[in-house]
């Protein structure tokens, strides 16, 4: 036995024109997840006849579905609470992966299975352009697939950021517990601040290649969140809080990183 097994946390909130193909990808993994857990957050489409379907169908999903919008961030904690696995991957309804994700991470884990967090590359589309924008991250750090130290994270994050793409990693899940779950207060940013602390304590696997299609949508989560100025900088605000709180970020990060958001 080799201890892997993935929990998907599919968060969703009226996506039911793009939660088939998310699921199926899902379903058609080579290395099979334990569980997908679906957490509907009182959607108002289509979306709770087609996640039934898919409950009633294969056994190793389940469903919950909230009486009242609780938030992507509560969501994706409710399941984290609920996971019999020991990774994560936090699903998104309008992005979805390739076959070969979770059979390639599962090769990294076999080789460091005392790693904390597996990072690969996504395919940007832009769905209303229909049209393939890029791979990210623009700057990778490492040319190379290989494991970054804590410490080279750490004078990484001087130079650039955005290294690690939630949703082309696998996250280990008591790792995530022992941080307090995601802070609900950074919506958004929740997840891309989990990664950044989890990085800067244990380091990475880096994976350099794609195994996601990340969609531009302009109803998503964090697109919503980018659009709303207001709101955007209340979040600034939250994240700038919470990095003062880690002696793990370098000194001069806090400036970099605003100076970033805005951009």
């Amino acid at each position: 036995m080799s201890n892997f097994n993935i929990s998907v946390i599919l968060a969703n909130f009226n996506h039911a024109q793009y939660i088939s193909k998310c699921l199926e990808a899902l379903l058609n993994q080579k290395f099979k997840p334990l569980e997908i857990i679906i957490i509907d957050d009182c959607s108002t489409d289509n979306s709770k006849i087609i996640i039934n379907k898919y409950e009633k169908k294969y056994q190793y999903i389940r469903a919950f579905f909230n009486k009242k919008n609780l938030g992507t961030v509560s969501c994706q904690n409710i399941g984290l609470k609920i996971a019999r696995g020991n990774f994560v991957y936090f699903a998104a309804s309008d992005d979805y992966i390739l076959e070969d994700f979770f059979y390639e991470m599962h090769k990294i884990f076999l080789l460091n299975k005392n790693i904390h967090l597996i990072v690969g590359n996504a395919l940007i589309f832009d769905l209303f352009e229909n049209k393939r924008i890029g791979i990210r991250p623009i700057v990778i750090p490492k040319i190379n697939s290989g494991f970054i130290t804590n410490l080279k994270f750490k004078k990484l994050l001087l130079n650039a950021d955005h290294f690690i793409l939630t949703g082309s990693s696998l996250i280990r899940i008591s790792t995530i517990k022992s941080f307090g779950l995601l802070d609900e207060r950074l919506e958004s940013f929740a997840d891309g601040f989990l990664t950044r602390i989890i990085a800067l304590e244990y380091g990475f696997f880096f994976l350099n290649k794609t195994v996601s299609i990340w969609n531009i949508n302009e109803k998503s989560f964090s697109r919503l969140n980018q659009i709303n100025i207001k709101k955007s900088l209340l979040l600034l605000k939250s994240a700038t809080d919470k990095i003062n709180q880690y002696t793990l970020f370098p000194k001069s990060y806090k400036k970099l990183f605003q100076k970033r958001w805005l951009f």
